[in-house]
């Protein structure tokens, strides 16, 4: 699906060569089957979606934060967030030069494959964002006739391969789907007033854009449309760990201001128990 978009020219990780594609494991463990093509809706295409997740996710784009202590928490967390709305989803990685991901990323569990992995180097944003002006762009557009020019200059500010992405519309059904790790790493470079914009971008684009963000982080969050606070300091402690939405649906299990376990909601069970699977005795 996004093959064309696998790893940018700019980023500085490469994909091994030669290496095959690692199978995206789903809810029972094993890998996934063959999607059967001319089918064109998600529920067709894709496992059902855990009934403790709203239906509108996979429905319509929608953005979503999920923040907690702990980044390998975070980030297991959000990888079974993206796998249970869009299996095709594109997992960028935010990492710092030279950094190995952590033993229990989904990277390093080989479960993304190469094709739908990009690899952003951190500081490739604050150079995006240095070749456009907002104002330059602002003084040869006219606002009166340019709807959504915040929408336009921030499209412009992304990394190139983020542009292009978005200049396509999604090849998979319903909303595509693009889940940022380690999105806290790129905020020392986003001013949070370009927040809005940049989320009205992936959603005029016809994609859902889900972040990770394992730092203490500020109102802003808000600005998403689901947000799920992790209350858990240890990935290897998920079982007592609890996930709250803070933003989102007023009903179902995760209805906001409701706090449920992770070993209760069986979207993420399966993903953690087989990243962390309890010892044997």
């Amino acid at each position: 699906m996004f093959s064309r978009y696998s790893v940018s020219s700019a980023t500085w990780l490469d994909p091994p060569t030669g290496s095959a594609p690692p199978s995206i494991p789903l809810g029972g463990g094993g890998p996934s089957e063959p999607h059967a093509p001319g089918r064109s809706t998600p529920d067709a295409r894709y496992p059902p979606l855990d009934p403790s997740l709203p239906v509108e996710l996979r429905s319509r784009p929608l953005t979503a934060f999920v923040y907690g202590p702990s980044r390998p928490l975070v980030g297991l967390t959000l990888y079974s967030l993206a796998l249970a709305t869009n299996p095709e989803f594109l997992w960028v990685d935010v990492r710092i030069r030279g950094e190995e991901p952590h033993h229990l990323d989904p990277v390093a569990l080989g479960w993304v494959p190469q094709h739908r992995l990009v690899a952003l180097d951190h500081l490739e944003v604050a150079r995006a964002q240095a070749r456009v002006s907002g104002t330059a762009l602002s003084s040869l557009l006219d606002p009166a006739e340019t709807p959504g020019l915040d929408v336009v200059t921030e499209f412009l500010r992304m990394p190139d391969l983020t542009q292009r992405l978005l200049a396509a519309p999604p090849s998979t059904p319903g909303p595509g789907l693009v889940a940022v790790s380690n999105a806290h790493r790129l905020m020392a470079a986003v001013d949070p007033m370009r927040t809005t914009p940049i989320l009205s971008a992936y959603r005029q684009a016809g994609y859902s854009l889900f972040v990770g963000y394992a730092e203490a982080t500020d109102g802003s969050r808000m600005l998403f449309d689901y947000v799920f606070r992790l209350d858990g300091e240890s990935a290897r402690d998920w079982r007592h760990a609890t996930l709250t939405c803070e933003k989102g649906d007023a009903s179902g299990t995760l209805r906001v201001g409701h706090s449920v376990r992770l070993s209760r909601l069986p979207f993420l069970e399966s993903v953690l128990s087989r990243a962390l699977p309890e010892p044997d005795d």
